[in-house]
Order: C-alpha cells, then structure tokens, then sequence
C-alpha cells in the first residue's frame, strides 16, 4: 500500500497516545453538517490495534451516538457520519489494516453526498480501494455540540504515534493530495498553501514549538490560523517522542 517512509527534515517531533487515558481535547468546535465536504491528513504510527484509534472525532456518546469521525482499526480505515447509528448514518472503510510499528500517510476525503461513492481513502498516496461499505442510510443532521478530541471516544483509547493533522473543508485533488504527501513536513502549510491556494482549517504539528508541557499536560497550537489550540489529557512531557520527520 505505497512505500512507508521516513524523512529527515525540519519537523521533529509527534505524540504518543498510549492506549489506556490519553487523548487530546479541542473543544466544542467544527460542528459539520453532512453536506460539507472535508479532507482529512495525518501521519500515524499504530503501535496497537487491539482497540479503534479515534485519530479526529466528534461523535456524543448519547442515545443515537450522532457526529463523526476519522478511524483506523484492525478492520480498516474510514470516516463516520452518524445522525443516529445503524439507522441513519454512513460508515465507510477500506480494506487495509495497518501494520502495528509502521509509519503511514493517511489521507480520507468525503464529499458531502452522504453516499459511500463520496469516500475515499489513501495509505501513503495510493487509494485503498475495495472498500466495506458498513452503513449507509444518511439522510438527517449530523451536527453535535460535544468536544473534538483525537485519541478518545467514549472509553476507547488509541494507541500510536500522531502527527501533522490537517483538515481541509474541500476535496483535495489528486495534485492537491500528492503534494501534501511530497512535501514531507519541511514547511508550514498554512504559510504554504497547496496549489490552488488551498490552506487547513485545522493544523496540528503535536509536539514542535510553540506547543509545550506545562508540567501537567501538553498544550497545542492550532497553526491554521484559526484558533482551535488542544490541550493534552493525562499525557507526559514524555510522550513527545521522533515524529514523522525523523529518520
């Protein structure tokens, strides 16, 4: 599924999620309805897939479970959007799971259609075609005021090595995704934009300065511009470790 590859260049650091409390907590923000249209990046290291790793989600934990998110798992790897699970909802994954120790580049992109067809998913630029199609039935609001967190969701922790989330509020293009994939770290792509003039919405490096340990937990910049900053949960200066960028 592509080549997993490593880089020496200016990014330095990611986080480690340790599978058992810890997580990163947004707040009440990005309250998407299921017409917008999102692309989803990061770079992941699972350490285990014993339990779903809830890379971004905003999903309640109440009756209904409405909202959505961004997923891998031992089963594969998807995005959500639930009005009310198994009855109005669309849960699409590919066909790969990812090998536990191994650095990736996932990208997932939804077009706003609420159909399966608008879901893509690629592992390190390639598309992970031959996907499950769990659910699929939207057809009523997804919006919840619950926090964004990554790491979390209701007594589910993940397990991996995160870095560089970036969402994007269109479908990126196959030049648009390939150069984000390329670009390997070494710059900031909010003073950067993709061709098309393209910047996120939501930007996270974990780990790289300014962000900082308090002596409690990690608080995080949001480099989008936007202001949707994180602060860490139960996590350890320690678990700042190697990122993507590092060889």
């Amino acid at each position: 599924m592509g080549k997993s590859r490593t880089f020496n260049i200016k990014n330095q650091y990611g986080l480690t999620l340790d599978g058992v409390n810890e997580y990163i907590d947004y707040g009440n923000i990005l309250a998407y309805e299921r017409t917008q249209a999102l692309s989803f990046s990061c770079w992941v290291t699972p350490i285990s897939l014993a339990s779903p790793i809830f890379l971004l989600v905003k999903r309640t934990t109440a009756a209904g479970q409405r909202g959505w998110q961004f997923v891998i798992s031992s089963l594969g790897n998807g995005c959500s959007f639930f009005n009310t699970v198994t009855t109005n909802g669309l849960n699409v994954r590919g066909v790969t799971a990812l090998t536990t120790g191994t650095l990736y580049h996932l990208c997932i992109t939804y077009d706003g259609s609420s159909t399966p067809a608008g879901i893509k998913v690629f592992i390190n630029n390639v598309e992970d075609v031959g996907y499950t199609t769990v659910q699929n039935n939207l057809s009523a609001t997804i919006i919840t005021s619950v926090n964004l967190k990554s790491g979390n969701w209701s007594t589910v922790y993940g397990n991996a090595m995160i870095d560089e989330m970036v969402l994007y509020e269109s479908v990126l293009s196959t030049a648009e995704r390939t150069e984000l994939y390329n670009l390997c770290y070494p710059i900031n792509l909010k003073a950067h934009p993709l061709q098309g003039g393209k910047v996120p919405v939501f930007y996270h490096r974990f780990g790289d300065a300014p962000d900082y340990h308090d002596g409690t937990n990690w608080q995080l910049t949001d480099r989008s511009g936007n202001g949707y900053s994180g602060v860490s949960v139960n996590m350890e200066a320690a678990d700042r470790t190697k990122g993507a960028g590092i060889v």
